[in-house]
């Protein structure tokens, strides 16, 4: 695809930290070709394969930048989302997008109906994210009959439904490799066959080319890498084959933090659900409740939180979202702390993300999360004493009854976010 000598000098690409860096090779040859598809109308569904921490996400957010600021293409409206997401998210998402306005009485249907007519005519194009399954995009709103949509998957394996056209990533090239490493590190040093051995066991996969060299950043000892190399040569022990590397990766990085409270605040990102972005003041707060944070002094205690989340994006442990605002984690490193919780350190987390409830397996947590679950299936008087943390994000409680809490004696922090709660607690 012929691509102008200016856009080729411009490329940048924002990495999982958001640190720009000028674009390594092996993406941006996806990214020529993933415009070039752009511009084929025959190319209406596209999918993007390749396992976690690939680089999937880091391609879309840089074509759909690309594209914003182009005039070659002539979408009318880009959309991002997450297939992760509940329909009534995205719909309201693509609703906002559409300049609709808030509504909260609208039903998802009647969303449905006019997101669909809204872009029928249109030509828009479409960045889904986090896909694992077939996604149902007609009660959405997007429809298969609208002429002028395009939809780019970002899948780990084929997509299920249909697609014009695949493309599958691969690790970066040694050379690809070495240079995103050293970049991290921040400076190249020479450190012979050791730093060889550590970025050829980072297998090509800039989250962990990014954590491992954060993790080594002004260490100059010999002996600091090769400890780091023999970590990285263990087998894991630990029998979890789906995310056994990015385990054993976090946990060296996890076993160098400077303090027991650095620990304590980052396995907290345990009890929020997978890859979810978590605003800045609420995870400060909860630190801050649950006595993580040194100061005691309130003001002091978020002083120490900012610089806590300062620290863990230094470290790649976190990346900021496209406000300060935000934090989230890489989702196969958030796998790692409630891993290291519950079966390291005896701690009994639970989160329940959008599905039903299972009163044996919440009942004994002493952290628990309950997000867009129907609280309605909940016991009138649960036996879970020991709890000590509940945290409820995007449910409705109108309807919880008092003597929910009343066998919670040990509770120190509820938690409501973005949370229905006119007339909350029923007598």
């Amino acid at each position: 695809m012929a691509t102008s000598t200016r856009q080729r000098q411009n490329h940048k690409c924002v990495w999982e930290n958001q640190e720009t860096i000028v674009m390594h090779s092996s993406l941006k040859e996806k990214v020529e070709e993933l415009l070039g598809w752009l511009k084929d109308s025959r190319s209406k569904r596209i999918c993007i394969m390749g396992p976690a921490g690939i680089g999937k996400t880091t391609l879309m957010k840089t074509v759909r930048d690309i594209v914003k600021k182009s005039c070659d293409f002539g979408f009318d409206h880009i959309f991002y989302l997450s297939a992760t997401e509940t329909t009534e998210s995205k719909q309201k998402k693509i609703w906002d997008l559409l300049g609709k306005g808030r509504n909260e009485d609208t039903h998802h249907q009647e969303r449905e109906t006019v997101i669909s007519e809204e872009l029928r005519t249109k030509k828009y194009l479409l960045f889904l994210d986090d896909v694992l399954s077939e996604v149902n995009l007609k009660e959405v709103g997007i429809h298969s009959d609208h002429e002028h949509g395009r939809i780019v998957f970002a899948c780990r394996d084929k997509y299920t439904g249909h697609t014009d056209i695949d493309m599958t990533l691969k690790p970066l090239s040694p050379e690809d490799a070495t240079m995103l490493f050293w970049k991290a590190v921040g400076s190249e040093r020479k450190k012979g066959r050791d730093a060889e051995v550590i970025i050829g066991l980072c297998g090509g996969m800039p989250p962990i080319l990014n954590l491992i060299g954060r993790c080594l950043r002004g260490k100059d000892d010999p002996k600091r890498w090769r400890d780091v190399k023999r970590q990285l040569q263990c087998p894991n022990m630990q029998g979890w084959e789906e995310f056994g590397e990015y385990y054993n990766f976090l946990k060296i990085v996890y076993e160098g933090l400077p303090t027991d409270e650095y620990k304590h605040c980052l396995l907290y990102w345990a009890i929020f659900p997978l890859g979810e972005k978590i605003n800045r003041d609420h995870i400060i707060e909860c630190w801050a409740t649950e006595q993580f944070l040194e100061p005691e002094r309130l003001c002091e205690a978020r002083d120490r939180g900012h610089t806590i989340l300062d620290d863990f994006v230094d470290k790649f442990l976190l990346q900021k979202g496209e406000t300060s605002e935000h934090f989230k984690m890489f989702l196969w490193f958030q796998k790692a702390p409630l891993m290291i919780a519950n079966k390291e350190n005896g701690e009994r987390v639970f989160v329940e993300n959008g599905k039903s409830i299972n009163e044996l397996e919440w009942i004994h947590g002493n952290r628990v999360l309950f997000a867009r679950t129907d609280l309605s299936l909940l016991p009138e008087k649960p036996e879970c004493r020991g709890m000590v943390t509940l945290l409820l994000h995007e449910n409705d409680t109108s309807r919880l009854q008092e003597q929910l809490f009343s066998s919670m004696r040990d509770l120190k922090l509820l938690g409501l976010q973005e949370t229905k709660s006119e007339d909350f607690l029923h007598p």
